[in-house]
């Protein structure tokens, strides 16, 4: 698929009405560039495509809306629901590979976050593992059931496509480390 992701009209637009009416024109150019060729766009491509937020994506989408420019979205289309929560898809991102400071660019949060979902994560992946039940995990973790939901599936594809996702066994190492020294990580 290719998408333009830069025009002369944006540079047009920012000048004149600011960078919002200019992301929200990109947003919906890349929309139905994808629509034309077949594809559909999430939320959350549309924010990576556009160095964005999905929360800045999903407000910028409703005063498309609002104004009755099309923006024909994944979710939008197919009504295929929420997507997958921030927190998934910075796990996602760190099992595949990638850097703390390119997980920080990406998605705009702190290492410190950034560690505290990982932790997260481990820590359900590791009951998870130990054949522990979502309302077991829950009450362990104190977590909601759709998160360890979204972590076990995120743990099951880890699993299947390694070594495409080379840090899990390195997560779930320290886990039970963890748990073998008494140590809370």
């Amino acid at each position: 698929m290719a998408l333009e992701l830069a025009t002369p009209e944006d540079h047009e637009v920012l000048r004149t009405k600011g960078l919002s009416a200019m992301r929200q024109q990109r947003l919906a150019r890349l929309a139905r560039q994808a629509q034309v060729q077949g594809g559909l766009l999430s939320v959350e491509d549309l924010a990576y495509l556009t160095c964005s937020s999905t929360a800045t994506v999903k407000r910028d989408l409703a005063a498309c809306r609002a104004v009755e420019i099309a923006v024909p979205t994944r979710g939008q289309i197919r009504d295929i629901g929420p997507g997958v929560s921030h927190k998934a898809q910075i796990v996602q991102l760190y099992l595949w590979g990638l850097q703390f400071t390119e997980i920080e660019l990406r998605t705009r949060y702190s290492e410190s976050a950034i560690k505290r979902y990982l932790a997260d994560f481990r820590q359900i992946a590791a009951l998870y593992a130990r054949g522990a039940s979502v309302p077991e995990i829950r009450a362990a973790s104190g977590r909601s059931a759709s998160l360890i939901s979204e972590y076990i599936a995120l743990y099951e594809r880890a699993r299947r496509e390694f070594p495409s996702a080379p840090r899990l066994a390195d997560l779930l190492e320290v886990a039970r480390r963890g748990s073998k020294k008494g140590d809370p990580r």
